[in-house]
């Protein structure tokens, strides 16, 4: 049953429950805030649901909260992190961070590769701090590996998001998050628990059938590859190249190799002022997304939406009410946290 909560309560539950796991309080308040924006944005698989999974990781020892992140090598343009299995999204966060600091004025672009990672939430935020300082972002990493190859019933590559955002002159970034599977291994949990059919081409059974059946994921099946079964070639080359450039690169583990963990991710920022005056690039951003918006609608629709423009609306309307819905795995998810941590939860 969906719960309504203050979104400043929610975030001092996830902090708190993070602090249990030992993580500083610092880190437990950067890792809360991106659960939080995801919830905010909708996407409750990636947001307070999680938390679930960060308490088994760190119990297994996956996630290291008092790993130190390490500079292996620096270059002009370039930087290789080794995260020693601490929490992916500080490593994100610095990769990131070094990114933007290096591309503005002459260098122009500069990259950042992660190995020894873990999960790092959601791949667009991170991304979109580079367009929301001017920058053109990139972000991806691999994962453990869910999804087998067309034709096959191997896991052997991951969800393995990708994410580009881009400044915008006039409105938010427009940002592209999208796993290179048909969806992602937690909204197919999320189901489950939940008792739900989902739609074919989510997920294929252990004989490499296509099913609606999420359980079958559990019982030795895969997560289907972007573009189902008419185009899923495409998807798992996608997956394939987010696993070469985040971990084949990095020296991360890779392809099946990734189901202990220790993954690999890449990120980048690239000054569209090294191409022409950063004023006329955003206008042409804003040009291209007016004729997207202007264009004709189908009968019954009345909006053409940017990619990540009907995120950030629910981000915003939220942040106005100062209040979030979770979804009933969420609200579950913190109550077993909660319990297990001894963390009170707020009152619903």
């Amino acid at each position: 049953m969906p719960v309504r909560m203050r979104i400043d309560d929610l975030s001092a539950c996830l902090i708190a429950l993070l602090a249990r796991l030992d993580f500083p309080a610092h880190d437990a308040a950067t890792i809360a805030d991106l659960l939080v924006d995801s919830e905010l944005r909708g996407y409750d698989d990636h947001g307070a649901y999680l938390i679930g999974h960060i308490v088994g990781w760190v119990r297994s020892g996956q996630v290291d909260p008092r790993a130190t992140i390490e500079v292996v090598s620096e270059g002009g343009n370039t930087l290789l992190l080794d995260a020693h299995r601490a929490s992916g999204v500080l490593a994100a966060r610095r990769a990131i961070a070094w990114c933007i600091a290096r591309a503005r004025g002459q260098r122009g672009i500069a990259s950042a590769g992660v190995r020894g990672s873990s999960h790092f939430v959601a791949a667009g935020p991170h991304a979109a701090l580079a367009a929301e300082a001017g920058l053109i972002g990139f972000a991806c990493s691999n994962a453990a590996p869910w999804v087998a190859p067309p034709g096959g019933r191997t896991r052997t590559l991951g969800t393995n998001p990708m994410t580009y955002a881009f400044p915008r002159g006039n409105g938010p970034p427009i940002v592209l998050d999208i796993a290179t599977s048909g969806t992602a291994a937690t909204k197919l949990c999320q189901a489950e628990e939940e008792g739900r059919a989902v739609p074919e081409g989510f997920v294929r059974d252990a004989d490499g059938c296509p099913t609606t059946d999420p359980s079958a994921l559990r019982r030795g099946g895969s997560v289907a590859s972007l573009g189902g079964e008419l185009s899923g070639h495409k998807g798992f080359g996608l997956a394939m190249v987010v696993d070469l450039l985040a971990a084949v690169l990095t020296a991360a583990n890779f392809a099946r190799d990734a189901a202990g963990g220790d993954w690999g991710q890449t990120f980048w920022a690239l000054d569209p002022a090294a191409f022409m005056p950063a004023a006329d690039f955003l206008a042409r951003v804003d040009l291209q997304a007016a004729q997207i918006k202007g264009g004709d609608a189908r009968v019954g629709v009345d909006d053409l939406p940017l990619p990540s423009e009907r995120a950030a609306r629910r981000a915003a309307a939220a942040r106005a009410a100062g209040a979030v819905t979770l979804a009933g795995p969420a609200w579950r998810a913190l109550e077993r946290a909660g319990g297990e941590l001894g963390v009170p939860l707020p009152a619903a």
